[in-house]
């Protein structure tokens, strides 16, 4: 995994992994990504912390 900070008032990350790397992000965080890359989605914590995040809304 090679990582990198681009910007000066919004800054991102610019992330490049390996076959079989993955990361962990925030909901909505993610601004682009190329089309060899597949992402899957998962909910931490949970069912009940699921149903807490529906009720107040994250």
């Amino acid at each position: 995994m090679k990582s990198e900070i681009i910007g000066n008032n919004l800054q991102m990350a610019k992330i490049e992994l390996l076959a079989g790397e993955g990361v962990f992000a925030e909901a909505g965080a993610m601004v682009n990504m190329s089309g060899s890359m597949v992402m899957e989605s998962q909910l931490k914590g949970g069912i009940l912390s699921g149903l807490k995040r529906a009720v107040i809304g994250e």
